[in-house]
């Protein structure tokens, strides 16, 4: 089986580790995955692996295992519950298979019930029949890609619409080209909450930004000095402390709330550079718990699948896949920026 290990210390560092997989054991399964998305995302999981315990999912005596989200294949199923053939979409290694424990099966999926996932935020260990997903085949990939950072922007927006956005007109959004910054504009947009969006991203990519539909304004980080505002908020998809403190600053007399949500600027995310207004975090699993408890979960996902179905058609105007077969030069890819705004990537896993 191939795993393909990051080193921890220094996560340009990836190789293929071939291992023999061990016995699937009463009461378990084997998953086989076919395909998994990267994105900016996922170069998170690896940044913040010891951090947030990203690590702890797939634990290997290399090195890390970077988790994926994909579509897999039962292989071989010994729970009376999951048939062999059986495809699920889900949080998967970067690997060629995964074994679990079901438990709480049902018709829509299962959870795993491996003990060393039982004290890790419970949104990544639930696993969905792709069957009942009703996801067209069309969009199957672009689902893949979008549906767990949609989750994340989908919660941002109702954090910010149970807040009353902070009491602030203008929300200044941070490496706006990003897929979780170009999600959370279109809820903010879907949910009819009257803000001024404002994309910040780099010069190459406001064409890409504008040409979206989904914000108000768009300015390149060289013309953050220019920028004014009268009430402010600051979502940080970036992760770039010299940039956020140049933005805070600039924002300042108007500035009521500072949150971060991305590193997709993970080299220059240095937490030793002061900032002149507080930022906070936001952790999306955190928030899912909220929801869910108050919600339900089949209310949680029929309220999220709702927002999600026409943001990933509209996306497909202006996206295109880009299908690659190497994990690691995807990741090398990825990791480097290298990757157009108007691309996504899914990694086949034949």
């Amino acid at each position: 089986m191939n795993t393909y290990i990051i080193d921890k210390s220094d996560i340009t560092s990836i190789k293929n580790v071939e291992e023999s997989s061990r016995k699937v054991e009463e009461g378990e399964v084997l998953f086989k995955l076919e395909k998994a998305s990267l994105t900016a995302n996922n170069i998170t999981y690896a940044v913040l692996g010891k951090r947030f315990r990203y690590w702890n999912f797939f634990p290997n005596e290399n090195g890390g295992v970077l988790p994926v989200w994909g579509y897999a294949y039962v292989q071989e199923s010994k729970c009376d519950e999951v048939n062999s053939g059986d495809r699920f979409y889900g949080y998967f290694p970067m690997a060629d298979g995964l074994i679990i424990r079901p438990v709480r099966v049902n018709q829509y999926g299962l959870v795993d019930g491996m003990l060393h996932r039982q004290e890790l935020p419970p949104v990544y260990n639930y696993y969905e029949k792709v069957d009942t997903l009703i996801v067209p085949s069309d969009i199957e990939d672009i689902y893949m890609v979008f549906q767990p950072l949609f989750a994340t922007s989908f919660l941002l927006s109702y954090y910010f619409k149970e807040n009353n956005c902070f009491g602030s007109r203008d929300v200044f959004i941070t490496s706006a080209s990003s897929k979780t910054a170009l999600a959370f504009a279109a809820m903010l947009l879907q949910m009819g909450l009257e803000v001024n969006i404002h994309g910040l991203t780099s010069e190459r990519n406001e064409e890409f930004c504008r040409s979206t539909g989904l914000y108000n304004h768009i300015s390149s980080y060289d013309d953050i000095e220019s920028i004014k505002s009268e009430g402010s908020v600051i979502v940080d998809f970036a992760g770039n402390r010299m940039l956020l403190g140049g933005l805070q600053r600039q924002l300042l007399s108007s500035l009521s709330k500072s949150i971060n949500v991305g590193l997709s600027h993970w080299d220059q995310s240095a937490t030793d550079v002061p900032l002149p207004f507080k930022s906070e975090l936001f952790f999306a699993p955190d928030h899912a718990v909220q929801k869910q408890k108050k919600w339900g979960g089949k209310e949680f996902k029929m309220r999220l699948n709702k927002a999600l179905m026409p943001f990933l058609r509209k996306a497909k105007e202006w996206m295109k896949l880009q299908e690659m077969m190497d994990p690691i030069e995807a990741y090398d890819k990825t990791l480097k920026g290298l990757i157009s705004p108007s691309e996504y990537i899914v990694i086949n896993n034949g």
